[in-house]
This record gives C-alpha cells, structure tokens and sequence, in this order.
C-alpha cells in the first residue's frame, strides 16, 4: 500500500462572506485500471492519497489526465477549492475565500464553482466562475440561488440539478439566460457526454435508482441500467461504459455487452468501507473519494 504525499499550497483569490457546514469527514485514494484481454477492468496499483489537508476532501474532477481539482475544508471552517497536480506531487490553492466554494470543474483557464453565501435572510447557493488568469470572479447564475450540482453542455448551455421539492434538472443557456426546466426527482451526479447528451441519476425512490441519457434535441430519456443498492454517483468512461461504487466494490458496466454491473475489485482490503465519490480522468486512473 503506497501513500502519495503532497504539500506546496498557493492562494490565488480572496472573496467575501458565507455560512459554515458541519462536513463528514473524507479522504482520497487513487487506483490505477487496466483493460484486460477479455475486456474486462483490473486494478494494477492502489495509492492513498496523503494531503496536507485534514477533514472534508470532496467532489473531484479532472482538468487534465494528471491535474484533478477538488473541494477541501480549510482551517477557517470553510470549502475551499484546490488543485492537484499528479505528476509532480503538488497542491495548490485556488480560492482562500470567506464563501465556501464546492463541485469545481475546470474549462481552459476557468475555473467554475458552486458557491454558497448567506446573510441574515438565508443561504444561497449560486453558480461561478473564476479566471485564474486575469484573478475576475463572475457569478454566472445571479437569479437562481437553489443550485445544487452542475456540468457544462458546450460553450453555452450549463445542465444544474436544482435543490427543489422534488430535486429538478433544468438548462440554463448562459447567452441568453433562459432556464428550461426537465425532469423532476433526479440524483446528484449529472455528466456531460457531448453539448446535446447527458448522463444522468433518476430517483425512484429512497432505495431505487436508474441511470439514464438525455438527448436535449429530442428531449427524450434512455434507459440504461438501475444502480446497485446504495450507489448514487457514476462516471463515464466513455462508449457507454460507465463505473460506479456499492460500499466497497468498485463495479463497471458496458452498454453495448449489456448484463448487469460487473466487480473490478473489492477495495475492503485497503480499508475502504465506503466509496461516495469518483473520477476518472480518461485513460487509466479513477480517484476514489471514501469514509
């Protein structure tokens, strides 16, 4: 079992006001997958991820293969937004604000955000976006304050899983600011296939879950496969491939083979108990973010 140790922290923004959470406590860990000649997935190396950082690490995305950004609670109680570069070992800082920022994903130089504030009236949970070159915060969604995750959809529409009673998916064009809402009851985990298509987690009920694709030119849902009991995340891996976690298991499936999910490892035996996050970053490695 192999740690990989991080350090070099570099602040780049500084903002204004907003609320405290009391966050799980979480960590990372990354395994390297392989194909095998069957066509299957195997594990070939397993790493936990030993980060400067202490408490709530969540919601990973990759920026590039070996450049993943991640939310992390800092010392003032509050999320901040860092990122990691694999290949040289580095963590920097990318907000150091008085926000709490989640969910990151990076496009280019931009760095989007869910960011929540609060005042005496409430809290407010907003998308933004922050230009790591220029140092300019723009919040891009001011009239919606019930944002709960996001993924990009081309260069100008933005699908949002709405924090509504039931939770809703809608499209925010970001041109003209027109919000369509879709389906009701949908899960957390919302991925980007292409500008038109979207994978997707339809609640059926506390302990049903279905993952389905949305074509926003047709507006019609697929169905491709239920997931397993207490799954709520996915990622894509491309070609219809998906990957997803049940406890422990690590579990792959492939459209075009159909069947149910297959097991590609049982990560117990590296003192996972329970997997809530992943992310893949395209060709060989997945972060596994667990309790």
């Amino acid at each position: 079992m192999k740690k990989l140790i991080l350090a070099t922290i570099i602040s780049l923004y500084t903002l204004g006001c907003i609320a405290q959470f009391d966050l799980p406590e979480t960590r990372m860990a990354m395994v390297e997958i392989l194909r095998t000649d069957a066509g299957g997935l195997h594990i070939a190396s397993f790493d936990h991820i030993n980060l400067p950082v202490q408490g709530y690490v969540n919601q990973p995305s990759f920026s590039s293969e070996l450049v993943l950004s991640f939310a992390a609670e800092s010392v003032k109680g509050f999320t901040d937004i860092m990122e990691l570069d694999l290949s040289e070992g580095k963590l920097h800082r990318i907000t150091d604000t008085r926000f709490s920022e989640f969910s990151p994903l990076r496009e280019g130089s931009t760095m989007y955000t869910l960011t929540v504030e609060s005042d005496d009236a409430g809290q407010y949970q907003r998308l933004w976006s922050h230009d790591l070159l220029s140092g300019e915060s723009l919040c891009i969604t001011p009239e919606l304050d019930n944002v709960g995750y996001f993924t990009l959809l081309g260069d100008e529409n933005i699908a949002l899983y709405l924090v509504e009673d039931p939770s809703r998916l809608a499209i925010y064009n970001a041109q003209d600011n027109q919000l369509r809402r879709r389906m009701s009851k949908i899960g957390r985990c919302i991925k980007s296939i292409s500008p038109s298509r979207l994978a997707y987690v339809q609640n059926i009920n506390e302990t049903t879950r279905y993952l389905k694709i949305l074509d926003l030119d047709t507006d019609k849902s697929e169905f491709v496969i239920g997931l397993p009991d207490g799954a709520e995340d996915f990622e894509l891996m491309g070609n219809g491939q998906f990957l997803c976690a049940s406890g422990s298991r690590l579990l792959y499936h492939h459209s075009a083979l159909g069947g149910a999910w297959s097991e590609v490892a049982d990560l117990g035996e590296y003192g996972l108990s329970q997997i809530t996050r992943l992310a893949w970053n395209g060709r060989d490695k997945l972060i596994l973010i667990y309790q």
